[in-house]
């Protein structure tokens, strides 16, 4: 009886935990990513063009976790205001099977906050997990 509430209880819950916990990583990556971003923006003038996770890297010396990621890129709009870059990751199914394929977006934008999943982004991941804004 304790072992079938454990494997009815507690696995499940586990599972969830680390679930969440992988994302975590992939969502501070993504925001420090965010970060140089705006720095760029700001030295620049204008917000970089990455069309994969090794240009990132290279580009603005932030890893994102290949792990968790399949592909990830950064999109900007330099053209009209306001400007923004959106940052978007695929997910593998190292993170979790279920999740394979689904995308997540950040978006950060000149004089406003960063965007989890913004309007006519596309994600896919659950909105459950997605980070709040």
């Amino acid at each position: 009886a304790i072992i079938g509430i454990l494997a009815a209880i507690a696995i499940p819950a586990y599972s969830n935990y680390t679930r969440k916990a992988r994302l975590t990583e992939v969502t501070h990556a993504m925001g420090a990513v965010g970060n140089a971003c705006i720095e760029s923006f700001q030295s620049q003038g204008e917000y970089p063009t990455c069309a994969d996770i090794g240009q990132i890297q290279s580009s603005l010396g932030v890893t994102i976790p290949q792990t968790y990621v399949s592909l990830a890129n950064i999109s900007p709009n330099n053209t009209t205001a306001p400007f923004y870059a959106d940052i978007e990751v695929t997910f593998n199914d190292e993170i979790d099977a279920d999740w394979n394929g689904d995308t997540l977006t950040l978006r950060v934008a000149q004089g406003s906050r960063a965007v989890w999943s913004p309007a006519g982004s596309g994600d896919t991941l659950a909105a459950e997990y997605r980070p709040k804004n």
